[in-house]
């Protein structure tokens, strides 16, 4: 963590970003950054997790992985493979490989995912992130990253339980602002392609 930090505060010295005090205590949750339309965005999610204190777990693509293992792996990220998103099982050892990264992550934690899947622009999100909040019994926290202001900020919790699919979009949706992207012209649609009542 303290190569981390030290990276941190690098970045800040020399990009001015500023990263707003949340307006409540943050926990072990689902980070989702709704609006993801550049590759800077994940590392955003890196330094700014690590800015509000607390342990990030986020997901890599493996071409991109692979340029630093050691130290991808330090900073909490995942391996993905490029993959077919129909194939289910292929996401088993990725589920497995998340479970034991929180359970010995220290707390409090953030496991960091764009819904929109990609940086193009999309038509609906995928609702992995809300499947792994149900099935961790974890919170959603929303993070926004705004480009214009060079400033993050994360929103209060949503607790998915009891709710329908709908009902948690609803909430996430009061927090998407497209226009906060890199390229706001490539947010995706904030809509998962299903949602129930």
């Amino acid at each position: 963590m303290f190569v981390l930090k030290v990276l941190v505060k690098t970045f800040k010295f020399f990009t001015g970003w500023e990263y707003l005090p949340p307006k409540e205590e943050l926990k072990n949750g689902i980070y989702i950054l709704p609006v993801h339309t550049s590759a800077w965005d994940g590392l955003h999610a890196v330094v700014g997790s690590t800015e509000y204190g607390l342990t990030p777990i986020t997901f890599l693509l493996d071409r991109f992985y692979d340029v630093a293992p050691s130290i991808c792996s330090r900073l909490g990220f995942i391996r993905v493979p490029d993959m077919d998103s129909k194939s289910a099982t292929a996401f088993v050892p990725l589920f497995r490989e998340l479970r034991k990264k929180t359970k010995t992550a220290k707390s409090p934690f953030s496991v960091t995912i764009c819904p929109e899947g990609n940086r193009q622009y999309v038509e609906n999100f995928k609702s992995s992130f809300l499947y792994l909040s149900r099935s961790l019994k974890l919170p959603i926290y929303v993070l926004e990253i705004d480009y214009r202001t060079k400033q993050s900020q994360v929103y209060p919790a949503i607790d998915p339980r009891g709710l329908s699919d709908k009902q948690v979009m609803d909430k996430i949706r009061k927090y998407v602002k497209p226009e906060t992207g890199l390229y706001p012209e490539q947010a995706g649609n904030p809509y998962l392609e299903v949602e129930n009542d």
